[in-house]
């Protein structure tokens, strides 16, 4: 299968360009991080916007951000990085070693450009494309439903670089005194809150003998999934792996809740993968 490189693959680009494009610089983001306002930005963009500011807000929505930390945004990076790839494969500036013209097809199952009078009567099958880049990009991307805030961890808890996973040290950190920290307890919050809708995230934990839980459970779980409806006010919990229920807290939500875990364990927030699909009518 092959496609045109000037009459499709350059017009798919240039849309996926614009939905790759920083607000800021207008360019494809580079070390994307993103807000609790769920904006993104290029990190180096976003630093320059606040440079000399009082008040640290969205450069989109104007929301206050009141946090020093700046969450990478691993999945969009995962796109751009590939967005570039892609497009630097298909430079139209390439000859044909052969016919010594340039390059306006490209193979999509040999992975190669070829000029355009060798496949020319393959245009006919422009109608069954896919887009080839989210085609292959559906079975690599995942992300993060949530992520932690470190500015509420208390000392003795070791969050990683990514912020989904913590641990228990062997020695108290010298952190910030901030007043959103816990300092009695082995607690931390999720980064962003919600008010409404609803949220689903799976946690994994590390074995411990004598796990503490308000929960009559009948073995011990290694995954927990969280369901969150806001608006009916209920958390369920349940066992992801045998898709068993394991109970629900109703209640009437009036505030904005965060994510809590309360842990002497390694506590890892689970991935989820993307689902991509082919937008056949643009």
């Amino acid at each position: 299968m092959c496609i045109l490189g000037e009459d499709v693959a350059v017009v798919e680009d240039y849309k996926l360009e614009e939905d790759l494009c920083c607000p800021v610089c207008q360019e494809v983001f580079r070390d994307p991080v993103i807000l609790s306002c769920c904006h993104s930005f290029c990190k180096a963009c976003l630093q320059n916007w606040w440079d000399g500011k009082e008040v640290k807000e969205c450069p989109v929505c104007k929301r206050k951000h009141s946090k020093d930390l700046l969450p990478p945004n691993f999945a969009l990076k995962n796109l751009c990085e590939t967005f570039l790839l892609e497009r630097d494969q298909r430079s139209p500036e390439a000859l044909c070693s052969l016919h010594s013209e340039k390059l306006k097809l490209f193979c999509l199952d040999h992975q190669q450009p070829l000029p355009s009078g060798a496949l020319i009567d393959q245009a006919k099958h422009l109608g069954n494309l896919s887009f080839n880049i989210w085609s292959k990009m559906k079975d690599m991307v995942s992300y993060s439903p949530l992520i932690l805030d470190p500015n509420t961890a208390h000392p003795e808890l070791f969050l990683s670089e990514d912020l989904t996973r913590v641990r228990r040290g062997g020695e108290r950190q010298k952190l910030p005194d901030n007043p959103e920290r816990f300092d009695n307890h082995l607690r931390v919050l999720g980064s962003e809150g919600f008010n409404s809708g609803t949220h689903s995230w799976d946690v994994q934990h590390g074995h411990h003998p004598a796990p503490y839980t308000p929960l009559s459970l009948q073995k011990e779980l290694q995954r927990v999934r969280v369901n969150l409806d806001w608006n009916r006010g209920k958390l369920s919990f349940s066992d992801p792996d045998t898709n068993t229920h394991i109970h629900t807290f109703t209640h009437t939500f009036t505030e904005r809740l965060f994510p809590y875990i309360s842990t002497r364990e390694e506590v890892k927030i689970l991935p989820l993968k993307v689902c991509v699909t082919v937008d056949q009518s643009r």
